[in-house]
């Protein structure tokens, strides 16, 4: 009997993704399992500095958005910080109390590298992971982060396909 005590479900914060992660939630419940909550930040381009255009207050908010210059540095920390807060709203917000939630922002090399190597250095027992991402496109050809944890994982690789 395979046994499971760390399922790692890596997130791009997709609607797609989230149908993967109510699974990985609804297996560490059944299996007394450790939820390892994952994502991997996009890749960054280049090393010049970044500017960006920022809104001080929520939408409709009246004062005028400033400019901000980031070092790749920093566009990388603000880039994390970002993601270690949608992973902790998931936690908290979407995940049984009862369910023990690690979460990890991930900034190096691409996805499925990342997702298998942390699955391999964190020996993860399975993988739950949507087969669809942001664009909710399929992927008819090879190149797709699921296609590559797939044929790269070293453990068990559940799928989970959401209405496109």
């Amino acid at each position: 009997m395979l046994d499971v005590n760390i399922i790692l479900c890596p997130t791009d914060f997709s609607k797609h993704a989230l149908k993967a992660v109510e699974t990985a939630e609804q297996l560490c419940h059944y299996l007394s399992a450790t939820l390892l909550l994952v994502h991997v930040l996009p890749p960054v381009p280049s090393s010049t500095p970044i500017s960006s255009t920022i809104q001080s207050g929520p939408p409709g908010y009246k004062d005028p958005p400033s400019t901000v210059d980031l070092s790749i540095g920093e566009y990388i920390k603000e880039l994390t910080v970002d993601a270690e807060k949608k992973l902790e709203d998931i936690k908290e917000n979407k995940i049984k109390k009862d369910i023990e939630v690690e979460i990890e922002a991930l900034n190096e090399g691409s996805e499925a590298e990342e997702i298998n190597r942390l699955a391999d250095e964190r020996k993860v027992d399975m993988i739950v992971i949507s087969t669809h991402g942001k664009t909710g496109l399929k992927e008819v050809f090879l190149g797709s982060v699921t296609e590559k944890v797939i044929r790269h994982a070293q453990k068990p690789v559940l799928t989970i396909q959401s209405e496109v």
